[in-house]
């Protein structure tokens, strides 16, 4: 289900991407919110954690 959601969490998570999100839980509203997402945050949460290739940018926001 937030498999279809990966090439815009990518851009969203990009370092050239123009928004900047410091915190999982902003995104995960974001993305329901502008991009029609429908899973629960913990299911998002995991999804993110799930995938190494967003763990920079992660742990850059709490830097």
């Amino acid at each position: 289900m937030i498999d279809k959601y990966y090439p815009i969490l990518e851009k969203l998570l990009s370092d050239t991407s123009e928004q900047k999100f410091y915190y999982k839980r902003i995104l995960w509203q974001y993305s329901k919110e502008k991009h029609g997402l429908t899973c629960a945050y913990y299911t998002f949460r995991a999804y993110i954690l799930k995938h190494d290739e967003f763990t920079p940018y992660i742990m850059k926001c709490y830097q």
